[in-house]
């Protein structure tokens, strides 16, 4: 910035007495949890805010429940009580007369099934031929045939009838089990009470008639069935046992198979007969040969690779001891010999000669002996060889015999069959036949409707907490809508999380003229003006003249007031402050200090017209040094983009201790950015609950554009309620003491 370039060498004096500020706006500031920031202080800002939202709707609406009431048809209601037997006695087709076992943790989903039975079309339908509602005008309506059109079925025409008041009366019956008893409550609802009356006492009696019939035409099904299923069986009988005798004589089978013989297998197929007999027996002994086999394999495969002179019967066997012993005692007598003649002596020779003959001889011992090892093997091993072929060749003849046999066996066991099935048939027929007439109804009526006295509906109280439930409902959507929809800054943390820059403080909402808050130094809005200018006074470099421009993104936000009030809590410290009112548009400053308009002003000296000393008025009240705007210029824009502004700051820097510059809002007007190429800092005001975060944004983004630096905003007319916090914390926050 030129501005900053004269006076501090190239360093901007905003990275001096502001180092945090935020330096561009990245989006909304997101919680350390990834969300949005919504705690109950936002809850009891939105609540505050849409309040009288709220207050309208749920008023709304409890109206509306009030009026639906007393509009309303009043609905009387009556009830008879049905008592549930669980255990009594059945009869079900193919099945035995038992008393039937309802598991505990069964019992109330058959309550259930019987409470639902009594809503189904069926009950309905029952209920309709009963009372004849089919023909009833208080049913079917005053305009409904009586009798068939012409051309018409009667009968049809009576059964569609039927359904369709059935249709019409079972949306009012409504039964319901009772926890923890065996009861099931049977109401109806109507806007006549006699007709509620004398639909519950009917639903009753249909119940247990339903009831009552359902048994009986289960018996009757049962023994219609078993009387069938016995004839059946019967005929089947005599088709099996003809087609048994008849295959026996064929194939020459003499016998029941296992009538008589232990050996025989139920069910296997399988008679015993001769040649059944011997493959059994066979069978055994080709085991123990194979099991031989298997013992001499293995006994000589271990001393196959053996030396003869190493395996166990060779060195068992008496003869191989004998010569081994004859050879041990000639080999000690030729050792004995050796030692006094020599080879060619005749007794010495004579016993070499015969050691010879004894090793030959054990050799040949023990060779034999592991020769008979390998017979043995030999030998099991052609007897198996034998049994195996013996065995299949009287396999297959038992096996021709079974081909015959199975067949046979499988039309007996069906005889078997039919014979035990019909047996059963005949019994169940005679147990059903014995207890059809005791077969009693698991329905009683406990207690019958009597006439309701007053109506149960609509019911005042509850349809006013339905609105209201609803009405809050509604309250909470609409609520969250126009929160969701509406974009305004409201709180201080709104400006750090919708704009991104930092905020030096705001200032409260007051009712009473703003130039006497200000003035009273214990006032909540001097006390906050007093915090802001400290905020930004702390961070003031103590060389230099620092030039500090306040705007906003739309008029009315307060921009010139806060300059007005930080240009006296500056003189007040005894510094030498200028406020300069580069509003060309519509200047308001001499306003503020309660001054006339000047006859020499900004643009005189700019254009150097004047010196500065003649354009500039003195506040005797509070010090501040105001250089205002004599006459609107028609060119403003060209004014603020010419070097004039660039050139009168830095001369001013050099007589005062503080510049103050109030500019026009920054939205559809050039001034304020282009103002802010000179200046070191721009403090951006928002008015709370009005200014939008997307024209603050659109405002902050125009002026870095153009080169300013917006580095903090002040919230103006701030109310703590609209921000979620109560009124106490709004007057701890400005005020202490008393005045």
């Amino acid at each position: 910035m030129v501005g900053n370039q004269e006076h501090s060498g190239g360093t901007s004096l905003v990275d001096r007495y502001l180092p945090n500020r935020a330096t561009a706006y990245d989006g909304p500031h997101e919680s350390s949890d990834g969300g949005m920031m919504f705690d109950m202080t936002a809850i009891r800002a939105v609540l505050w805010r849409q309040r009288f939202v709220i207050v309208a709707v749920v008023l709304a609406a409890l109206l509306a429940g009030f009026v639906m009431t007393m509009l309303a048809t009043p609905v009387y209601q009556s009830s008879t009580t049905v008592r549930v037997e669980v255990y009594g006695d059945r009869v079900i087709a193919g099945q035995e007369l038992v008393d039937p076992y309802i598991p505990v943790n069964e019992i109330d989903f058959h309550i259930a099934t019987l409470a639902r039975v009594v809503r189904s079309q069926a009950m309905a339908e029952a209920v309709v031929e009963q009372l004849d509602l089919h023909r009833s005008a208080r049913v079917m309506g005053d305009d409904a045939p009586l009798a068939p059109p012409e051309g018409v079925n009667a009968a049809a025409w009576e059964a569609q009838q039927i359904k369709v008041a059935a249709n019409r009366i079972k949306g009012s019956v409504s039964a319901a089990p009772s926890n923890n008893v065996r009861l099931i409550t049977i109401t109806y609802e109507s806007p006549d009470p006699e007709f509620a009356q004398q639909m519950a006492n009917a639903y009753g009696e249909a119940f247990l008639t339903y009831d009552l019939r359902a048994a009986t035409e289960q018996t009757e099904y049962a023994r219609d069935f078993l009387r069938d299923e016995i004839a059946k069986t019967r005929e089947e009988l005599e088709e099996a046992e003809t087609r048994a005798i008849s295959y026996a004589r064929a194939n020459r089978l003499i016998g029941q198979p296992g009538s008589g013989d232990g050996d025989y297998v139920a069910g296997s197929g399988t008679a015993p007969t001769l040649s059944s007999a011997n493959l059994q027996q066979l069978n055994s002994e080709l085991t123990a040969a194979r099991t031989a086999r298997i013992a001499a394999e293995q006994r000589w495969r271990s001393v196959a690779n053996l030396p003869a002179r190493l395996i166990p019967e060779v060195q068992q066997n008496g003869s191989v001891q004998a010569l081994e012993q004859q050879s041990v005692e000639l080999e000690n007598r030729i050792a004995s010999l050796r030692e006094r003649y020599q080879d060619d002596y005749p007794d010495l020779r004579d016993a070499l000669q015969q050691l010879e003959r004894v090793n030959e001889a054990l050799e040949q011992t023990r060779q034999d002996i592991k020769s008979t090892i390998q017979n043995a093997y030999e030998v099991a091993r052609r007897q198996e060889a034998a049994l195996a072929g013996e065995v299949s060749d009287t396999a297959n003849e038992t096996l021709d015999e079974q081909d015959r046999r199975v067949q046979y066996n499988l039309i007996t066991r069906e005889v078997v069959a039919l014979r035990l099935q019909l047996q059963n048939l005949i019994e169940r027929s005679t147990q059903i036949s014995a207890a059809a007439n005791l077969r009693s109804s698991d329905l009683s009526i406990l207690d019958r409707a009597d006439r309701p006295g007053a109506p149960v509906s609509p019911d005042l109280m509850e349809n006013l907490l339905i609105a209201l439930a609803l009405g809050l409902g509604l309250a909470a959507a609409i609520a969250v809508l126009r929160e969701t929809l509406d974009d305004k800054i409201r709180s201080f943390e709104d400006i750090q999380r919708k704009l991104g820059i930092d905020g030096l403080g705001h200032t409260p909402y007051v009712s009473d003229p703003v130039s006497e808050e200000i003035h009273d130094t214990f006032s909540p809005l001097s006390e906050s003006y007093a915090s802001i200018r400290a905020s930004l006074d702390a961070a003031l470099p103590t060389e230099g003249t620092p030039v500090i421009q306040l705007t906003s993104s739309q008029g009315g936000e307060g921009k010139s007031t806060t300059a007005a009030a930080l240009a006296e809590k500056y003189a007040r410290l005894g510094r030498k402050v200028l406020l300069v009112d580069l509003d060309l548009r519509r200047p308001t400053v001499h306003v503020q200090q309660g001054l006339p308009r000047p006859d020499n002003g900004v643009v005189d000296v700019l254009y150097e017209r004047v010196p500065l000393e003649r354009a500039v008025a003195r506040n005797e009240a509070t010090g501040v040094h105001i250089l205002g705007v004599s006459k609107i210029p028609e060119n403003p824009v060209e004014i603020l983009s010419s070097g004039l502004v660039r050139e009168s700051i830095a001369r001013w820097r050099q007589e005062f201790d503080v510049i103050l510059i109030d500019c026009s809002p920054v939205l559809g007007i050039a001034d304020a950015p282009l103002v802010s190429r000179y200046c070191d800092a721009t403090v951006f005001v928002v008015e709370a609950n009005r200014t939008s975060g997307r024209q603050a944004r659109q405002a902050i983004r125009r002026m870095r554009e153009m080169g300013g630096n917006v580095v903090a905003s002040i919230l103006t007319k701030y109310q703590a309620m609209s921000a979620g916090e109560s009124y106490n914390y709004q007057y701890q926050y400005y005020s202490y003491g008393d005045k």
